[in-house]
């Protein structure tokens, strides 16, 4: 927040009260916010038209020649687009995924046609009833607002969905601690696997513990132990995991540590030799996985689009998605012929781009220029 400051005139709306740690972020770079709490059910936002008005209002009184929201949350996306630029004001999004998609593993280029597959698989009947409702206002809406892509996996799929729509790549879009990581010991008896991510289905948590019991078969491999960092969403995620490493046999093969961060998060990774991440429709970037690359660690990840577009490192094995015999082959094959706590050659270095949040703050700051018409998009 401080090094964007530096680069522009910046305020912030918060859509939620910001924990202590953004506070002191804020306060620290000497940047004025307010708070306007975005109430939402399902993807809907049900306080629409009040929170429009209130985002409007600030940047008013803030003369903001740009306002930029920084996550994809579709109700504000349209209705700001049209609420804005009355004001001579211009809207841009940070778009993370592809809207009502998400990160589809095998794209076919036909947008309503996905999204017909989305639906098929959509286990809930509120977000399944938003999708139907506003899917068919994504074409209209993206080409009347300056779309941000913060890597190059969405520039990509939004390219092949919505050809026209001019998106501007800020890169890079991501950051890991380089220096807190370079800082960290292994925190603990080394371990073979590491997992981490938010503790939920489609981050692959039930593959992951498939892919540990196929590992634990191998005789070579039986006694192997799977670090798993992150945070369930509630009680009922956490007892149905841990159900399912019971029915695999597998619980006593798991360290479940909860969300950490910094070095405590860092030295966990770096008891691990390998890192296994099989989810294959949940993400465009993974900090997660650049954080266990920066660590030192090989991984073994789903041959999905975000992977082909990042991580095209020798330290990054693809797998087909979901077939977990070439997952547990291949984090076997990994394990063999790593140590823990010895870096996999080149992970770091793959990192090192993606090191500095400074470097990220400036590169929004030069994007922002070019969406005011100060500097030509790439």
């Amino acid at each position: 927040m401080a090094d964007l400051a530096r680069r522009c005139h910046l305020a912030i709306t918060c859509l939620a009260e910001p924990d202590a740690t953004v506070r002191t972020c804020l306060e620290a770079g000497g940047v004025p916010y307010t708070v306007r709490p975005a109430h939402i059910e399902g993807w809907a936002v049900t306080n629409l038209d009040g929170l429009v008005a209130a985002i409007v209002a600030d940047a008013r009184e803030w003369e903001a020649e740009l306002v930029v929201l920084d996550w994809e949350v579709w109700d504000l996306m349209r209705e700001l687009s049209q609420a804005l630029p009355p004001a001579g004001i211009r809207f841009a999004t940070v778009v993370h995924a592809v809207p009502f998609l998400n990160a589809p593993a095998h794209p076919s280029g036909d947008f309503a046609r996905d999204v017909d597959v989305r639906l098929s698989t959509e286990p809930d009947d509120a977000v399944a009833s938003y999708i139907v409702e506003h899917a068919h206002e994504a074409n209209e809406v993206l080409r009347r607002i300056d779309v941000l892509a913060p890597n190059r996996c969405v520039l990509d799929y939004l390219a092949g969905y919505f050809p026209g729509v001019l998106t501007r790549l800020v890169e890079p879009g991501y950051a890991v601690e380089i220096d807190e990581i370079d800082m960290a010991e292994a925190a603990g008896e080394p371990v073979t696997f590491a997992f981490m991510a938010k503790l939920v289905r489609e981050k692959g948590t039930h593959e992951v513990l498939a892919i540990l019991a196929d590992v634990c078969a191998d005789p070579g491999f039986a006694s192997s132990r799977l670090v798993v960092i992150g945070s369930f969403e509630g009680v009922d995620e956490r007892h149905e995991f841990l159900s399912v490493a019971r029915r695999l046999g597998v619980e006593d093969r798991l360290e479940l540590t909860g969300w950490l961060n910094g070095r405590e998060k860092y030295g966990q990774l770096k008891r691990a030799s390998v890192f296994i991440y099989p989810p294959a429709e949940s993400d465009t970037f993974s900090i997660c996985l650049m954080e266990a690359l920066a660590c030192g660690l090989p991984a073994v990840c789903a041959d999905v689009p975000f992977i082909r577009s990042t991580y095209a490192t020798a330290a990054v094995e693809r797998c087909r998605p979901g077939d977990i015999a070439d997952f547990a082959q291949t984090a076997v094959r990994l394990a063999r012929h790593g140590t823990a706590g010895t870096p996999f050659h080149g992970t770091r270095d793959f990192a090192a781009p993606y090191g500095s949040w400074r470097t990220v703050a400036l590169a929004e700051a030069d994007t922002y220029g070019q969406v005011l018409g100060l500097g030509a998009p790439d």
